[in-house]
Formats: structure tokens, C-alpha cells, sequence
């Protein structure tokens, strides 16, 4: 395979055509591999040729080595470091300690061109894996990945460089130990980091030979005691744990190394004025305490402690030679820590990590987003805001006049139907009157019959005949008052402006109908009123005089405010649903509303909390679920 890039050969000058064969890269890393310079010069050139072999914007190196960890990268624009570091690290870390070829494969945003981020073990013969590296390289799709994962996992065989003998006492002797490291930073066998944790500190006390090790992991500003050795359970609240627990959080806001011993030893170990240390002292017989500070990435990840017999003192290079010792473990121990995490420690971390982002230096944009997300949030948790309950509403009339049968009698005549406007006096029904006609003739006729014989027994002066006659002519006009007050009143007219809102009459003219039926329902124009129909989860909020404002279905650019006289106490089913009604008055009615319109109402129920109104409906629900259980 090649790859266009500006390379030196095999010989360190630049090839004429731009580019380099596998062969020549093969080359070059044993060229590196075995020149004099020191360990550390030998794995950036290697990482140096690689990257330039691959294009990368960016290449990483991690090793694990006997004098400390090795950090190296390679990159080509400083400003997207961050970026590519934080997708690499978590890579390589995956490689290393699963021992295993990693490939992601990412799109650029912008850009047509898209990525992948390889990772691979870094192995030693006599050590086993002792590190990692990683390129971002561009590649068209997971297939030209995976060659290319394979292609740098094959080169990554010739990275690796045997330790040079070091002189003596340049290194650690005895306990710690290569082997040692390459047994004990293999992580994958572990269950989960409270296991590995027991494991290292067990191992530890054994191998540096001190009487207790204790290990605590970082977490922000805080430590959490994992282990202390020799103990197969972990109390927090004793006073050995707290002690230890204490000297721990010293130790991390001093940000060094810790130590707290007698002075009659022959080299003081660094500072002895941490009071917390002091207190581990006393109350562990004089022993001898320190604790050191494990750095992964740049900060603090972990907190070793240890103790030793009074006799035995910590000298300064002892400490850093336990620390050279310990830094190796510090990766897996992080890799454990983030692969055993909960799901709520999961959120916790993205959430620290987010902020960490959104807050770096620079970034006043996502600054004043996120000034804006946090006031919103204090306002959802800590804000008020009016309850309003939205519902579905109708005009109904204030008042319903009833317009019923004045007789038994059949329906001549019907000249309004539902829906109509009238004016009053105006004629909306005329009822069969014929009937009542002819017994208006014939009484008249009985009348003038009395009348003329009135008129002979006052010739006649016959008295008792007089009498009788005016008796009758009594009788025939009270009967006619009758019968004249029934035509009259089978004329039905308007009592008032208003509309028909009901009775359909044209389709019964000539039906008889019995005294008191309902012909008609007429309303006054102008006497109408609101009716809001309220969902059982609201019924509980609704008062008399709360104030709303309607609008209809007809003109909802128009609005009209509304005030609650009155709510029913019993429920309806109106269009299925169980609802109770109330009623709202109009001040001032405007003209375009008519009777029967459908529209929707808004009514204010009072001040609640702003997350109240938002999930009061949710919570009432599942309260009603969990009830039901």
C-alpha cells in the first residue's frame, strides 16, 4: 500500500515522486528502533514516521515504562487537539488493555472526507503489551478502515523497542519489577474496580513491603476510599477509614506528595506540616504515613496512602520510587473505573464533561446558551405562572321562552322555522280557528235572537220574559268573550326581538296537537351567555368569578373576556365525554356573536408553579396508576 506524503527514505532524504512504499516505512522504524539515542527519542520517531506514513492529522503514543508513563503525540493543527485527543485516549486505552486493534470510523462535519481514529497495542518481548498508539488517517468506509487497522497493527510490531540495561539503581529493583507490571496492569480478568482495587493494594503491600496500602479514587474535589489492605470489608464510618479518608482529601488539595513521620530518620520525607497526617500518625502508634498523588492525563485520578512501622521511615526516593512503580496502573485503574460505572454515574460524568466543554475558555457562546438553559431550568423548579385551563365552549341563550299549544286544536299556519330572527309582534305561528268561527256566528245569532225578544216582553211588559231574555243575551256574550279570546290567542306572535331556536312546524301544519305542547323555543337577541363545558382533572379548579376570555370557532382573530358565575355540581356526558358545565357571563356582547356557536375558552385558575403546570396531568396519572395497584 502507499500513500501520498512528504517522507524521507530509507537513507533520510525526501523520495522524488512523494511517496512511500510499506517497504520503506518497514525500514524506517527498524532504522529507529535501533539507533542510540534514548528509549523515549526512539518511540516519538517512531510515531513521528508513522503519522507522516498514514497523513494524520493527528497520532498519540502511551507507554507504560519502567522509569514512568511516556506521553507523546504528533499533530498538524494545535486548535483541534482537544478534539482529537478526546476521541483517542478512550481508543487506546481500550487497546491496550483488551489487547486488541480498535478502528472508529467518524464523518467530518463540513467536509466530504471522512475518518478513522486506529488504535493498536504496543507489544515488547520481554514485558508483554506495554502501551498503545493511535492515527487519525481519512478513509472512504469501513472497509478501506479495516485495511488500514490491519496495515498499522502489522507496522506496530517494528514500533516496539527492547529496554536499554539501565545502570544501577536507575531503575527499580526486586518487587515491581517489568514482568511484575505487565502481570498486574492486565485489568480484563477483574470483575469490576472494587475487586481490581483489593488486588492492587494487596499486591502492592507485598511487593513494596509496607504495613497497610490504601487506595481511594478522585472524584472532583472529593476522594471515595476503594480498599486498604489486609481488610476484607470497608467501613467508611470507622475510625481507621476516616482517618485514612482524611489524609487522602489533604493529600489532593496539596496537589504533592504527603508524608508525616519521626524526625530522627536520615532523610525527612518532604513536607510534615499537614495537621490531617499528623492526626494518621499519632493515632497509628508513630507509624510512619505518606500519600502520593497518581496523575492519568494531567490531573489527579487516584490517591495511594501507605504506612510503615515507626522504624521504618520513607525516604524522598522511596517515594518516587513507589510512584514510578504505581504510575503504570494508574490507566487500567481509570479504564476499570469508567467501564464499571452505573447509569447515574454515566449521566453524572457526561454531564461534568459537557459543562467542562460548554465552559472552557473561549467559548462565550455556549457560555450565555448556557447561562440561558440554567435560567430557564431556575425558573421551571423556582417560578410561578397563571394556571390556565383551556376547554371547549359554546353561546347559549340566558333565557329560553317556551312557546306551547294555547288549545287543543290543529296548526293552520307556521311562518318562522328554527334559525330564523323576528321582531316582536311579528306572527310565527296561526292554529285552525274555523271551528271557533262558526260558534262565534252562532252565538252571535242566539244573541239577536235574545235581544228581539228582550225587546217584545218590554212591550208587553211581561216581566219574567224580560228577564230570561237579558239572562240569555248575559250568557251569549260571556260565551263569546270566550270564543273571541281563543281566536285571539291562535294567532302567536313575538313577545320581544329575538330568534327561533328551535321547532320545526311547516311539516306538521294541519297536525293537531294537545293544549300545552312545545311549538316553538325563542330567545332574546342580546341574552346569551357562555357555556363552558370542564374536564373532571379541572371541575376541582373552577370558581365563581375566576375571569377568562373566549373566542369562536367562527372569527379566532376575535376575542371576548368572560367572567364564571356558576358551575354545576353535577356532571353531563356532552359529545361522550363525562363534563361539567359552567356558565360565564359577557359584559359587553359583541354583535358578531350568535346563539350556538362553538369556540374555546380560556379560564384563569390561580398561580401555581411553573413545573406544576407543566406535569400536574402526568403525576396525577401515574398517582392514579399506582392507586390502582
Amino acid at each position: 500500500m502507499t500513500r501520498t506524503s512528504t517522507l524521507h527514505d530509507a537513507t533520510g532524504h525526501k523520495t522524488t515522486d512523494g511517496t512511500q512504499s510499506a517497504d520503506d516505512v518497514c525500514r524506517l522504524l527498524r532504522r529507529a528502533a535501533g539507533t542510540g539515542t534514548s528509549r523515549q527519542e526512539r518511540y516519538r520517531e517512531a510515531l513521528s514516521i508513522l503519522a507522516r506514513h498514514f497523513d494524520a492529522p493527528y497520532a498519540a503514543l502511551s507507554i507504560d515504562t519502567q522509569s514512568g508513563a511516556l506521553r507523546h503525540h504528533v499533530r498538524h493543527n494545535a486548535a483541534a487537539d482537544a478534539s482529537w485527543r478526546a476521541l483517542c485516549d478512550g481508543l487506546m486505552l481500550d487497546a491496550q488493555y483488551r489487547d486488541v486493534p480498535v478502528a472508529r470510523l467518524y464523518d467530518s462535519a463540513g467536509l466530504d472526507t471522512r475518518f478513522a481514529v486506529l488504535a493498536v497495542p504496543v507489544v515488547e518481548e520481554t514485558r508483554g503489551t506495554v502501551g498503545a498508539l493511535v492515527v487519525v488517517t481519512a478513509a472512504a468506509g469501513k472497509a478501506v478502515a479495516a485495511a488500514l487497522l490491519a496495515e498499522l497493527h502489522a507496522l506496530a510490531s517494528l514500533v516496539s523497542v527492547q529496554p536499554v540495561v539501565s545502570r544501577a539503581g536507575d531503575g527499580i529493583n526486586g518487587p515491581g519489577s517489568a514482568p511484575d507490571h505487565a502481570a498486574i496492569t492486565r485489568v480484563g480478568s477483574y470483575k469490576n474496580i472494587h475487586e481490581l482495587a483489593f488486588a492492587l493494594a494487596n499486591g502492592l503491600k507485598s511487593k513494596l513491603g509496607c504495613e497497610q496500602v490504601s487506595l481511594g479514587l478522585v472524584r472532583g474535589r472529593t476522594v471515595r476510599v476503594l480498599c486498604i489492605s489486609g481488610l476484607d470489608d470497608l467501613y467508611p464510618r470507622s475510625p481507621g477509614s476516616r482517618l485514612i479518608h482524611q489524609a487522602m482529601l489533604e493529600c489532593l488539595d496539596a496537589e504533592t506528595c504527603v508524608a508525616y513521620q519521626n524526625r530522627d530518620g536520615a532523610e525527612p520525607a518532604f513536607s510534615t506540616g499537614h495537621l490531617l497526617h499528623k492526626q494518621w500518625h499519632d493515632r497509628a502508634g508513630n507509624s510512619c504515613v505518606a500519600s502520593l498523588p497518581l496523575q492519568a492525563d494531567g490531573r489527579c485520578v487516584a490517591i495511594l496512602s501507605l504506612r510503615n512501622p515507626a522504624s521504618r521511615s520513607f525516604t524522598d526516593g522511596d517515594l518516587e520510587r513507589i510512584e514510578q512503580t504505581v504510575a503504570p496502573l494508574v490507566p487500567g485503574l481509570v479504564l476499570s473505573e469508567r467501564a464499571n460505572r452505573r447509569l447515574f454515574r454515566h449521566a453524572v460524568d457526561a454531564l461534568q464533561e459537557t459543562a467542562g466543554n460548554w465552559l472552557q475558555p473561549g467559548a462565550w457562546g455556549r457560555k450565555i446558551v448556557l447561562a440561558g438553559f440554567l435560567m430557564l431550568a431556575a425558573w421551571l423548579v423556582f417560578g410561578t405562572t397563571d394556571f390556565v385551563v383551556t376547554v371547549p365552549c359554546k353561546i347559549v341563550p340566558v333565557k329560553v321562552h317556551q312557546i306551547a299549544s294555547p288549545f287543543e286544536g290543529a296548526i293552520a299556519a307556521a311562518h318562522v322555522q328554527a334559525g330564523d330572527s323576528v321582531h316582536a309582534g311579528q306572527l310565527l305561528v296561526e292554529m285552525d280557528t274555523r271551528e271557533w268561527i262558526l260558534q262565534q256566528e252562532r252565538l252571535l245569532a242566539e244573541k239577536r235572537i235574545a235581544e228581539l225578544d228582550l225587546t217584545r216582553a218590554l212591550d208587553a211588559r211581561d216581566h219574567a220574559a224580560a228577564a230570561q231574555a237579558g239572562s240569555r243575551i248575559e250568557i251569549a256574550e260571556a260565551q263569546l268573550l270566550a270564543v273571541r279570546s281563543r281566536i285571539d290567542r291562535s294567532r302567536i306572535r313575538a313577545m320581544e326581538d329575538g330568534v327561533v331556536l328551535a321547532g320545526e312546524l311547516a311539516p306538521r301544519v294541519g297536525e293537531v296537537v294537545p293544549l300545552g305542547e312545545r311549538l316553538l323555543e325563542f330567545a332574546p337577541h342580546g341574552a346569551w351567555e357562555v357555556e363552558a363545558h370542564i374536564p373532571e382533572y379541572a371541575a376541582s379548579y373552577m370558581q365563581h368569578g375566576q375571569k377568562g376570555q373566549f373566542t369562536t370557532n367562527a372569527l379566532p382573530d376575535r376575542s371576548q373576556s368572560c367572567t364564571v358565575r356558576r358551575v354545576e355540581v353535577l356532571s353531563e356526558v356532552i359529545d361522550g365525554k363525562n363534563v361539567f358545565v359552567a356558565q360565564a357571563a359577557v359584559g359587553d356582547r359583541p354583535p358578531w356573536v350568535r346563539v350556538g356557536m362553538t369556540g374555546v375558552v380560556k379560564i384563569h385558575a390561580g398561580t401555581r408553579p411553573v413545573w406544576w403546570v407543566a406535569l400536574h396531568r402526568i403525576i396525577d396519572g401515574v398517582r392514579m396508576q399506582m392507586w390502582k395497584l
